[in-house]
Parts: structure tokens; sequence; C-alpha cells
């Protein structure tokens, strides 16, 4: 990734936390659905797959929240 200023980094972090708070509920509510669904519905299994591509997903954009977390922690405090 190309160097990036502290503001950008910041505001980039900002957003995937939003990110990350939206895909946290989403993953909840279709948890949610699985559990109801079960195998006693010809859907239950795309619900599944759906929450495992929302899960996979949570965890890429996790991984890349605590990268740009720890990037902020190297540069310097400044303008």
């Amino acid at each position: 990734m190309p160097y990036m200023d502290r503001r950008a980094l910041e505001q980039h972090l900002t957003q995937l936390n939003g990110d990350l708070t939206v895909g946290a509920k989403y993953i909840e509510r279709q948890r949610q659905m699985v559990a109801r669904i079960k195998g006693r519905d010809p859907r239950a299994a795309a619900a599944r797959r759906l929450l495992q591509e929302a899960e996979e997903n949570q965890a890429v954009l996790v991984a890349e929240a605590d990268r740009l977390a720890k990037e902020l922690q190297r540069l310097p405090n400044g303008p």
C-alpha cells in the first residue's frame, strides 16, 4: 500500500470500524436466521453460505483494521 498520512489512515480506520459494526449486526441477524430455519427449509444451505461469506469478509476487515492500527502506532504524532 502506498504511503498514507496519519489523517488518511485515521479516516480509513474510522470507516473500517463502522463497516465492522454494520457487519457484526448483519452476521448476528444471519446467525439467528440460520438457527431458525435449520435444515427444514430449502433456503437453509443458502443462508449458511451467506453467513459463512459474511464471517469471512468480516475477518478480512478485522485484519485490515488491525494492520492500519499498527501502522498508525508507528507513525509520529503530528499534523
